[in-house]
């Protein structure tokens, strides 16, 4: 006992020195371990009955948060663990006078496991543990013993305590390795957790049997964190209890908004006070938490009305709806626009029409006009495209020259896409050299 003290304070010193900024705790509890199996060590030819040992654990235990997570943690450490078993086997009788057999393989060891944990709340200072990993076990001490008891009432036992040597046949491994998993419950500073580990290599190399030689323990852990988990504090810290933890809460400790990083928000548009430059009427970021203006007092913000001087409605983006009798009535207009072959010059009875088409548009400042240019389908088709983009541009134009502002209008070319007709006749195809105004909102 006087070495394992030694050890586990030697342990507790690295790590409270090398790894102060880590979480830390002591722990310990009881186990059962076994060596599964159907194999004998072969110190005679006796079939052994083979027995769990019942044991103990106990050493210090350090975690870290891994990945930046408030639940993900990387744990190790180191503790010391008794395993090994028991065996036994007894007789009706003997030619040797021998009633019973009784022995034991007892091995302890320092182990270091490397566990990924996932702890995932459960209350309020209570949380859900469970986890797992590889270990590494270091031979520390160890037992190996036999009793022969015969009718007469002598005993003869025999008894090995020097199991830490080179590897060889009949002898102990200085170094073991595993698998374990644990599950349980974190309350605060305190934790209860239920252990099991398997060996993956053979601790033991028998003389004449080729059996396993595997370690398996079942146990129970409870243990104490030293210090606390200053970074899942941290993150749950709320010291005005708005719902915004202190480290994302720009006001830790006035009581807020959500959506105010944590501040007072009178208005609940987002804007802390502090930074709000109109704190009683919501408003936007943009504007330091005041209003946008509204000109035309139409329910429109000026940053979304596309006609704040105008009265409108939302429907069309803050401009007045396109009443049904003036598109009607640019519509006839447009269609007496029309070309003669090959042409792109305005004739005079085109210019009458758009001289009309130019007093609606002044009236009505917040239409814009698509000047859509259109051909027959004769000639060279190639060209139809260019021709027809004239035919809207030359249109374009006399607007323009007219006093109608050359944002409010487009001019494309569509060539001969879409006819009115079939283009059978010189009729037809009159009809179909046009150029067609559309009425849209600013």
């Amino acid at each position: 006992m006087k070495k394992m003290a030694t050890a586990l304070l030697l342990c507790s010193c690295f790590i409270f020195s090398a790894h102060a900024q880590l979480r830390t705790a002591i722990a310990g509890g009881p186990h059962i371990s076994s060596v599964p199996g159907n194999s004998s060590p072969q110190w005679d030819s006796l079939n052994y009955k083979y027995s769990s040992r019942t044991g103990f654990h106990i050493g210090i235990l350090a975690e870290t948060h891994l990945f930046n997570s408030n639940d993900l943690y990387f744990q190790t450490g180191m503790h010391y663990t008794n395993k090994g078993r028991r065996f036994s086997t007894s007789f009706d009788s003997s030619s040797a006078g021998i009633t019973k057999v009784t022995g034991s393989q007892f091995v302890n060891y320092m182990e270091i496991p490397l566990n990924i944990v996932f702890k995932k709340d459960i209350g309020k200072k209570s949380r859900f543990i469970f986890g797992g990993g590889p270990y590494a076990s270091f031979l520390f001490s160890g037992r190996e013993s036999k009793s022969v008891y015969y009718s007469n009432g002598n005993i003869d036992a025999t008894e090995n305590t020097s199991l830490k040597v080179p590897r060889s046949s009949g002898k102990y491994k200085n170094i073991d390795f595993g698998v374990n998993a644990l599950a349980g419950v974190e309350f605060g500073k305190l934790f209860i957790t239920a252990n099991f580990s398997k060996g993956l290599t053979q601790f033991y190399t028998a003389n004449t049997n080729t059996g396993s030689f595997k370690n398996q323990v079942l146990g129970a852990t409870i243990g104490f964190y030293l210090n606390k988990d200053k970074k899942r504090e941290a993150a749950k810290r709320d010291r005005d209890s708005d719902g915004v933890p202190d480290i994302n809460d720009e006001c830790p400790r006035i009581k807020g908004s959500a959506t105010a990083k944590g501040c007072p928000d009178q208005d609940a548009d987002g804007v802390p006070d502090k930074d709000d430059n109109c704190p009683n009427i919501a408003g936007k970021a943009a504007r330091n938490g005041c209003p946008v203006p509204d000109n035309d007092k139409d329910g429109v913000d000026n940053d979304e009305d596309k006609c704040p001087d105008v009265a409108g409605v939302k429907a069309n983006n803050g401009c007045p709806d396109i009443d049904a009798g003036i598109r009607s009535e640019l519509d006839r207009f447009a269609k007496r626009i029309q070309f003669k072959y090959k042409s792109t010059v305005l004739s005079k009875k085109s210019k009458g029409e758009l001289d009309e088409i130019v007093k609606i548009l002044r009236g009505n400042t917040h239409l814009n006009v698509l000047i859509e240019g259109y051909t027959s389908s004769d000639g060279n088709g190639r060209n139809h495209i260019t021709l027809s983009q004239r035919r809207a541009q030359s249109v374009k134009e006399y607007l323009e020259a007219n006093g109608i502002m050359s944002k409010r209008l487009k001019a494309v070319g569509l060539g001969d896409t879409k006819p009115l007709n079939g283009n059978k006749t010189e009729a037809e195809r009159a009809l179909n050299r046009r150029v067609e105004l559309k009425i849209t909102s600013n």
